[in-house]
């Protein structure tokens, strides 16, 4: 199996965690987003988005971050993602919060305040803003679930929490605080100690130098 990644890419990188969380072999395929290796059409063939994650595992293709994190987890037969039809609403909820409500505005704070700084152009403050404004709605509700069970999906760890923790996983370096959110604090910084995510990265762009 082979999965497609950039090291800035949280999506990404998320697959990766899931992928050491169960023990997967896989072979790791760095494209990098900077040099529009995205756009090579060889890449294309595989990913027509033009995106990363992408997923190779014999003849199947398949893209898009969560559908490839619940692949692997139902091929491995683990309880990161579960077989019971409840819970598994449980785990889409939490997931889907995760990964639209707190992975996309972190994102959007990368590229257009941390980015921009790192490239010497302006920050555009509108979209931070708007961000951050979708950010402090989603954390309370995140934190509140936290502050009373160890996951989100209550004493076990599934793949909404490793999207969490991934999502979450830039805050420090582009400038996002969360100290108001201990609940969340707490899960990030447990998150960074376990090994499926120090066989990924020791710390966030850890791989591409940060």
């Amino acid at each position: 199996m082979k999965l497609y990644y950039f090291a800035f890419s949280t999506p990404a990188l998320a697959t990766l965690m899931v992928a050491e969380a169960i023990g997967a072999p896989y072979q790791k395929q760095y494209i990098d987003l900077r040099k529009g290796e995205q756009r090579d059409p060889d890449y294309l063939a595989l990913n027509p988005m033009g995106k990363v994650p992408t997923m190779v595992d014999d003849d199947l293709v398949l893209t898009e971050s969560v559908a490839i994190q619940i692949y692997l987890a139902r091929k491995s037969k683990t309880d990161l993602y579960p077989r019971d039809l409840p819970d598994q609403a449980v785990v889409n909820r939490w997931l889907n919060l995760a990964v639209h409500e707190v992975r996309t505005p972190v994102l959007d704070i990368e590229v257009y305040r941390w980015i921009a700084q790192q490239l010497g152009n302006p920050v555009n403050e509108g979209l931070v803003e708007v961000a951050m404004s979708r950010l402090e709605r989603s954390l309370p509700v995140l934190n509140s679930q936290l502050t009373n069970s160890n996951f989100l999906n209550g004493s076990n760890l599934t793949i909404a929490d490793i999207s969490l923790i991934s999502a979450l996983d830039p805050v420090d370096t582009v400038g996002i605080d969360i100290s108001d959110y201990p609940a969340l604090r707490s899960q990030l910084d447990w998150g960074r100690k376990q090994d499926w995510y120090q066989a990924v990265n020791t710390h966030f762009g850890a791989e591409a130098g940060l």
